[in-house]
Protein backbone atom coordinates (compact mmCIF):
# COMPACT_ATOMS: atom_id res chain seq x y z
CA UNK A 1 0.00 0.00 0.00
CA UNK A 2 1.67 3.19 -1.18
CA UNK A 3 -1.28 5.57 -1.01
CA UNK A 4 -3.35 6.95 1.84
CA UNK A 5 -7.03 6.26 1.51
CA UNK A 6 -8.50 9.66 2.41
CA UNK A 7 -12.09 8.46 2.22
CA UNK A 8 -11.38 5.69 4.73
CA UNK A 9 -9.80 8.18 7.10
CA UNK A 10 -12.79 10.50 6.86
CA UNK A 11 -15.23 7.63 7.45
CA UNK A 12 -13.31 6.41 10.49
CA UNK A 13 -13.30 9.80 12.23
CA UNK A 14 -15.99 10.49 14.75
CA UNK A 15 -18.26 13.37 13.80
CA UNK A 16 -17.10 16.63 15.32
CA UNK A 17 -19.51 17.87 17.93
CA UNK A 18 -20.41 21.52 17.51
CA UNK A 19 -19.22 23.72 20.30
CA UNK A 20 -21.83 24.74 22.79
CA UNK A 21 -22.04 27.27 25.50
CA UNK A 22 -20.54 30.70 25.28
CA UNK A 23 -18.07 29.93 22.49
CA UNK A 24 -20.78 28.32 20.38
CA UNK A 25 -23.11 31.23 21.02
CA UNK A 26 -20.45 33.77 20.07
CA UNK A 27 -19.55 31.89 16.91
CA UNK A 28 -23.19 31.62 15.87
CA UNK A 29 -23.33 27.84 16.07
CA UNK A 30 -25.55 27.69 19.14
CA UNK A 31 -29.21 27.05 18.44
CA UNK A 32 -31.50 27.49 21.41
CA UNK A 33 -34.26 24.92 21.74
CA UNK A 34 -37.65 26.34 20.83
CA UNK A 35 -39.90 26.56 23.86
CA UNK A 36 -43.65 26.37 23.35
CA UNK A 37 -45.46 29.66 23.80
CA UNK A 38 -47.93 29.48 26.67
CA UNK A 39 -51.52 30.32 25.70
CA UNK A 40 -52.58 33.88 26.39
CA UNK A 41 -49.08 35.30 26.05
CA UNK A 42 -49.93 37.32 22.97
CA UNK A 43 -53.42 38.30 24.12
CA UNK A 44 -54.24 42.03 24.17
CA UNK A 45 -54.00 43.71 27.57
CA UNK A 46 -57.01 44.14 29.81
CA UNK A 47 -59.19 47.25 29.60
CA UNK A 48 -57.70 48.71 32.80
CA UNK A 49 -54.19 48.33 31.39
CA UNK A 50 -55.15 49.94 28.08
CA UNK A 51 -56.79 52.83 29.96
CA UNK A 52 -53.61 53.35 32.02
CA UNK A 53 -51.47 53.22 28.87
CA UNK A 54 -53.63 55.94 27.28
CA UNK A 55 -53.46 58.04 30.45
CA UNK A 56 -49.66 57.82 30.51
CA UNK A 57 -49.47 58.67 26.81
CA UNK A 58 -51.66 61.73 27.37
CA UNK A 59 -49.52 62.83 30.33
CA UNK A 60 -46.37 62.48 28.20
CA UNK A 61 -47.91 64.55 25.39
CA UNK A 62 -48.96 67.23 27.87
CA UNK A 63 -45.45 67.35 29.37
CA UNK A 64 -43.97 67.63 25.88
CA UNK A 65 -46.32 70.52 25.03
CA UNK A 66 -45.36 72.32 28.25
CA UNK A 67 -41.66 71.84 27.51
CA UNK A 68 -42.07 73.21 23.99
CA UNK A 69 -43.96 76.20 25.33
CA UNK A 70 -41.25 76.87 27.92
CA UNK A 71 -38.62 76.64 25.18
CA UNK A 72 -40.55 79.15 23.07
CA UNK A 73 -40.93 81.58 26.00
CA UNK A 74 -37.19 81.27 26.69
CA UNK A 75 -36.32 81.94 23.04
CA UNK A 76 -38.64 84.95 22.94
CA UNK A 77 -37.10 86.31 26.14
CA UNK A 78 -33.57 85.78 24.75
CA UNK A 79 -34.55 87.61 21.55
CA UNK A 80 -35.88 90.52 23.63
CA UNK A 81 -39.42 90.18 22.32
CA UNK A 82 -40.87 89.66 25.80
CA UNK A 83 -39.68 90.50 29.29
CA UNK A 84 -39.48 87.69 31.89
CA UNK A 85 -41.69 89.63 34.34
CA UNK A 86 -44.14 90.76 31.66
CA UNK A 87 -47.73 89.95 32.72
CA UNK A 88 -48.63 89.24 29.07
CA UNK A 89 -45.86 86.67 28.74
CA UNK A 90 -47.18 83.12 28.53
CA UNK A 91 -46.49 81.00 31.59
CA UNK A 92 -46.82 77.33 32.46
CA UNK A 93 -49.89 78.03 34.57
CA UNK A 94 -51.72 79.30 31.46
CA UNK A 95 -51.89 75.75 30.13
CA UNK A 96 -55.15 74.12 31.07
CA UNK A 97 -55.87 70.50 30.18
CA UNK A 98 -58.57 70.37 27.56
CA UNK A 99 -61.52 68.18 28.57
CA UNK A 100 -61.88 66.98 24.97
CA UNK A 101 -58.32 65.63 25.04
CA UNK A 102 -59.15 63.06 27.73
CA UNK A 103 -58.68 59.55 26.35
CA UNK A 104 -61.77 57.49 26.01
CA UNK A 105 -61.70 53.95 27.33
CA UNK A 106 -61.35 51.46 24.47
CA UNK A 107 -64.37 49.37 23.73
CA UNK A 108 -64.10 45.83 25.02
CA UNK A 109 -64.03 43.33 22.21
Amino acid sequence: MTRVDHEALLRSRAPVQKSRGLIGWLSGEYVAPAAPIPPGTLAPPAAEVRREMLRLELAALEAEAQARRAELVSELADAGLIQPGDPDAPEFEDIEPDASSEPKAPADT
